[in-house]
């Protein structure tokens, strides 16, 4: 069992972040892309490509009674990326929000990708994507959420 407090969701979005992390690396697909635990400023004071992570909103949670006491817990955890880059055309925004959705999701396609014994499942799901005008050029915003189900 993972050292939380009822739930797995804390060390899975630390997870997240570690994960996330390890791409934004030079010669990895999230090269020089800020990436941050939670939301930390408004748009105007962001870095011009980033990946934040948000709020978690629990889906479901089960009794499981095999055996000792365990139950599955089912929650998201938002995940949003921004690009904001001076002369972009809105193509060339959404063509590279695009590519940095397509990293994380291929990483979250990897077999545990968080490292941790409880969870059971991981994926993510586009929520919303928003495009438009900023002071410098042209930005994009895609808001997705990351589905975990864990054991516990």
């Amino acid at each position: 069992m993972t050292d939380s407090i009822g739930t797995t969701a804390f060390d899975a979005k630390a997870a997240l972040v570690t994960l996330l992390n390890g791409a934004a690396d030079p010669g990895e697909p999230l090269a020089g892309v800020d990436i941050w635990y939670s939301y930390q400023g408004a748009s105007m004071e962001m870095p011009r490509e980033v990946v934040w992570l948000g709020e978690v909103d629990w889906i479901d949670e089960t009794a499981v009674s095999l055996g000792a006491m365990k139950r599955v817990e089912e929650y998201e955890i938002v995940l949003t990326v921004e690009v904001h880059r001076p002369g972009d055309t809105q193509e060339e925004a959404n063509a590279r929000i695009k590519s940095m959705f397509q990293a994380v999701e291929a990483l979250l396609r990897q077999r545990n990708p968080l490292g941790l014994p409880d969870i059971e499942s991981c994926g993510i799901k586009p929520k919303i994507w928003g495009e438009g005008r900023d002071a410098d050029g042209r930005g994009a915003i895609l808001v997705s959420k990351i589905r975990v189900r864990a054991r516990i």
